[in-house]
């Protein structure tokens, strides 16, 4: 080629020493690639080492598939594939899963050309298709449950050696459907060489809807099983937890102004109405209770059950007035009975008319008289929430000369006495109360006397939010024996 390239110079050099026209050069030297060409073998056997005859590969190089088929001896030989070039070699055979395999042909650019390189790859072990795994679901009741759908996965779906390790290759992962109360993963690796390979299965299935209301009762399932206990073990069962109340139910509304975390008379509720709560989705009561506060004793009630709203109505039509009562709810969202919140409250049942009240004091002495030192007490038949502290005014009539008359003194007649909201733990909630007692201070005061408890902007009365001056709550004191 030297020799040739010198020539043409030689030429068109003498050439234009005998012309004095210009010079004409020409270019027209082409350089061919030099292509190569490799192959990729292989052998394919089960985890046996028995070598599986019939089985197809194949690789596709830009539009062209190469296939080959394994012999008795499970080899196979692709040919005729480009040199430098990186090839997935894709196997199967009937009865087995599938596996993809990397291959290499030598020669890259910038080396010395050659033909004929080859990759060998495996040998490739395939893993038989007909692994099984069923699930069956059960919820914290007992009941068996069934996801609407799932997945099965695994790491390893075929195995591959390289040099003297062997290397298992993935992952895998298929559906789960539903039979007969059962989630069934089909078409996994062969569960005895699962074991073999100590592998494990993790699986994946959705949240349970129980009662159809768009809303999961039970939380989706994510775990995964070591093949070697599954099959030896025998354990089929897969218990689901609950969902998160706290993302699928809660309180909406409610006339308890308790459940709503405010304080108990900023709200009264009707005595005929009753309670209601709403709630985020349908509810179920599995049990209730309301108890006065005042006496102790249950009230009778019936439970309605409305979707999303739950009702406690009277029973006879009404509750006490102006009482308070205790309340205990405990609910579950409807379809998953075992998950349950329980609703504490006090609330405080309206009424109509002014409370009533009762004044009396312990005789000590027998007299007949409230003297100084005796015990003063003031029983309402309500409760009664103190406005601006716990201080009630009393009037009382009072013989404070000792003439045995009435008002022919000073400050006899409608004596005012602060009475302190002095009461036990048991009859008092809060600023709420039914009894008032002190120890008596002032003159004495004979049984059957008037005491009048009037209205002024202290107190607020009962549920009955009277600010009327001009009445007041009239009780004739009586003496009780110690």
């Amino acid at each position: 080629m030297r020799k040739t390239i010198a020539s043409m110079l030689l030429l068109g050099f003498l050439s234009a020493c005998g012309d004095d026209g210009p010079a004409a050069y020409r270019n027209d030297v082409t350089i061919e690639p030099t292509l190569t060409r490799g192959a990729v073998v292989g052998r394919l056997e089960d985890l046996s080492g028995a070598p599986i005859v019939g089985a197809s590969a194949w690789v596709l190089t830009g539009k062209e598939v190469r296939s080959a088929t394994t012999d008795d001896e499970g080899r196979f030989f692709l040919g005729e594939l480009p040199g430098g070039s990186e090839l997935e070699v894709r196997i199967e055979a009937e009865g087995y899963l599938p596996a993809r395999v990397s291959a290499r042909i030598p020669n890259e650019a910038g080396e010395t050309p050659v033909d004929g390189g080859v990759d060998v790859v495996g040998p490739v072990v395939l893993l038989q298709s007909d692994g099984r795994l069923a699930f069956e679901f059960v919820g914290m009741d007992g009941a068996r449950l069934e996801p609407p759908s799932g997945t099965c996965s695994v790491q390893v779906s075929w195995v591959r050696y390289e040099v003297s390790n062997r290397l298992g290759e993935g992952p895998l992962t298929v559906s789960a459907r539903s039979e007969g109360g059962s989630m069934i993963c089909e078409g996994l690796p062969d569960l005895g060489a699962l074991a073999q390979l100590d592998e494990t299965i993790e699986y994946r299935f959705a949240a349970v809807d129980v009662d159809g209301d768009g809303v999961a009762d039970y939380a989706g399932v994510t775990g995964s099983v070591r093949v070697r206990d599954f099959l030896t073990s025998g354990d089929r069962a897969v218990w689901i937890q609950p969902a998160r109340l706290d993302d699928v139910f809660g309180l909406v509304a409610t006339n308890v102004p308790e459940l709503r975390g405010e304080e108990v008379h900023k709200r009264t509720v009707p005595t005929d109405a009753g309670v209601e709560v709403v709630f985020s989705r349908p509810a179920a009561v599995l049990e209730a209770t309301v108890r006065s506060l005042f006496g102790g004793e249950r009230l009778a009630f019936e439970v309605r059950e409305e979707g999303n709203r739950v009702r406690l109505v009277p029973e006879g039509g009404t509750w006490p007035p102006g009482q308070l009562h205790e309340l205990v709810l405990v609910v579950a969202p409807r379809g998953a009975p075992f998950e349950a919140v329980t609703y504490y409250g006090t609330f405080w049942t309206s009424s109509s008319e002014l409370p009533r009240a009762s004044a009396r004091f312990v005789d000590g002495n027998s007299n007949g008289r409230l003297d100084a030192g005796e015990t003063l007490v003031v029983e309402f038949s309500e409760y009664i929430f103190c406005l601006d502290g716990p201080v009630i005014p009393l009037l009382v009539d009072a013989d404070v000369d000792g003439s045995g008359t009435v008002g022919d003194a000073l400050g006899e007649y409608g004596q005012l006495e602060p009475l302190g909201l002095w009461a036990g733990p048991a009859d008092v909630y809060g600023n709420l109360a039914i009894r008032f007692s002190r120890t008596w201070d002032s003159s004495s005061i004979a049984a059957g006397v008037d005491v009048s408890i009037p209205f002024d902007l202290l107190p607020l009365w009962g549920s009955a939010q009277r600010f009327v001056v001009t009445e007041a709550i009239e009780a004739r004191l009586e003496a009780a024996s110690p």
